[in-house]
C-alpha cells in the first residue's frame, strides 16, 4: 500500500542516505572516548562490516520493489507474524526518534542557551517536523541537499583553517587502545552510524529511476562515511588524545580556529549546521516512523497520523527529560545491541527468508 504520492530521483537519495549518516555526527563524542587516536581506523572497519549489510538492504528492496518495510514483513513472514515483527520495528523507531530529538535539543542547551529547557527545543524540533512531512518526500529530499552541501562545505572549510592546528604526533601511536574499547566504538558506528540507514527501505519504493538506487545509495554511503574520516582527522589531528576527555569533541576542535593569530570564535556557524544535519536525521526518522505505523494500522493517508505521532515522540522526549546521562550510556552500550537486532540481524535473517520463498516457489511452479 502506497500512502506517499511524491518521487524523489536517486541522486537524490545519494544525499538522503548521506545526510542521514552525517546526522550522527554530533554524537561522535560515543567513539572518541574509546578511540581518541584510533577512530579512522574504526570507521574503515566498520565499513568493511557494513557494506555486505548494505547490499542486503539494496536486495531486499530489488525483490520487492513496491513495498515499504512493513509490505515486506507481510509478504516474507505471512500476514500475522509479519505485523507482529513490523509493530516491534515501529516501537523501536519510535523510541529512536525521541532519543534523536533529544541529542540535538540537549546539545543546543549545553553549547548556547543554558537556561532554555531541552524540552523547549525538542518542541520546536517536532513542529519543524510536522511542517516538513506535510510537504511530502519530495521537499524531504530537497532538504537533503542542501543539508549535505551545507555540512561537506563547512567541514572542508574548517579543515582549512584548522591545518596549522593539526599536529602528526596526534596520530601516534596507532592501536594504543585495549581491544575491548575498539570493539565497541565499531559495534556503535556499524549498529547505529551505518545501521541506520535500513530505515530507508521504507522510501526506496518511491525512487522515480530504480535503476541507479544501488550505485546512489553506495555512494551516498561513501559520502557519509568520508565525512566521518574528515571529522575524525580533524579532532584527532587538533586534540590528539585530549578528545577522550570532551563530551563534544568537535566542538572544542572547532572553537579552535584562528584568523590573524586570532581565536575567531566563529564555531557557531558549524554548529548551525551541525543542528541543521541533527535535524535532518530526526526528520528522516519521523517520517519512516509515520509512514509505518500509517501502514501498519491500514490508514488512507499518514498525514492523519503525524500530530499524535508528533505528541508521543515529545512526551517521551519530557520523560526522559531528567536522565541525560543515563541516555547517553544506554546509547553506547545496551541501544548499540538493540539497533544490531532490529537493524542488521533481524534484516538479514528476513532476506535469507526470502530467498528460501522464493526458491521454494520456484520449485513448486516446476511441479
Amino acid at each position: 500500500m502506497r500512502l506517499e504520492k511524491g518521487r524523489f530521483s536517486s541522486l537524490e537519495l545519494l544525499f538522503i542516505v548521506a545526510g542521514l549518516m552525517q546526522g550522527s555526527i554530533y554524537v561522535s563524542t560515543y567513539t572518541f572516548s574509546n578511540t581518541p587516536r584510533d577512530e579512522w581506523l574504526a570507521l574503515l572497519v566498520s565499513w568493511v562490516i557494513f557494506l555486505p549489510f548494505a547490499f542486503v538492504y539494496l536486495k531486499l528492496s530489488e525483490k520487492y520493489p513496491n513495498d515499504s518495510l512493513v509490505g515486506i514483513h507481510d509478504k516474507v513472514y505471512g500476514s500475522v507474524a509479519g505485523k507482529a515483527l513490523s509493530a516491534a520495528y515501529c516501537l523501536y523507531l519510535i523510541v529512536s526518534s525521541a532519543m534523536n530529538f533529544r541529542f540535538p535539543s540537549a546539545f543546543l542547551t549545553a553549547n548556547f542557551m543554558i537556561a532554555t529547557p531541552v524540552i523547549a527545543f525538542a518542541f520546536f524540533i517536532v513542529a519543524l517536523c510536522l511542517y516538513a512531512t506535510s510537504g511530502g518526500i519530495e521537499s524531504i529530499a530537497q532538504l537533503g541537499i542542501f543539508n549535505t552541501v551545507a555540512v561537506v562545505s563547512s567541514l572542508l572549510l574548517y579543515l582549512l583553517l584548522l591545518i596549522p592546528k593539526i599536529e602528526l604526533p596526534h596520530f601516534f601511536p596507532m592501536f594504543d587502545v585495549p581491544p575491548k574499547k575498539f570493539v565497541q566504538s565499531v559495534h556503535i558506528i556499524t549498529s547505529e552510524y551505518m545501521g541506520e540507514l535500513f530505515v530507508l527501505s521504507s522510501i526506496l519504493p518511491y525512487v522515480s529511476d530504480r535503476s541507479r538506487i544501488s550505485k546512489n545509495y553506495l555512494g551516498g554511503l561513501m559520502l557519509g562515511n568520508l565525512t566521518f574520516l574528515l571529522v575524525a582527522f580533524l579532532v584527532t589531528g587538533v586534540l590528539g588524545n585530549e578528545a577522550a576527555i570532551f563530551t563534544g569533541p568537535l566542538v572544542e576542535t572547532t572553537r579552535l580556529v584562528e584568523v590573524l593569530n586570532i581565536n575567531a570564535r566563529i564555531e557557531f556557524v558549524f554548529m548551525g549546521f551541525l543542528i541543521i544535519t541533527a535535524f535532518f536525521k530526526c526528520l528522516i526518522l519521523f517520517y519512516v516512523t509515520l509512514l509505518s505505523i500509517s501502514e501498519l494500522l491500514g490508514l488512507r493517508s499518514y498525514k492523519l497520523f503525524s500530530v499524535p505521532l508528533g505528541l508521543l515522540v515529545f512526551s517521551l522526549v519530557m520523560l526522559t527529560n531528567e536522565n541525560g546521562p543515563s541516555l547517553a550510556l544506554a546509547g553506547r552500550n545496551s541501544w548499540a545491541f538493540i539497533s544490531l537486532l532490529m537493524l542488521m540481524i533481524i534484516p538479514l535473517i528476513t532476506f535469507a527468508t526470502a530467498l528460501i520463498r522464493g526458491r521454494s516457489e520456484e520449485r513448486g511452479g516446476e511441479r
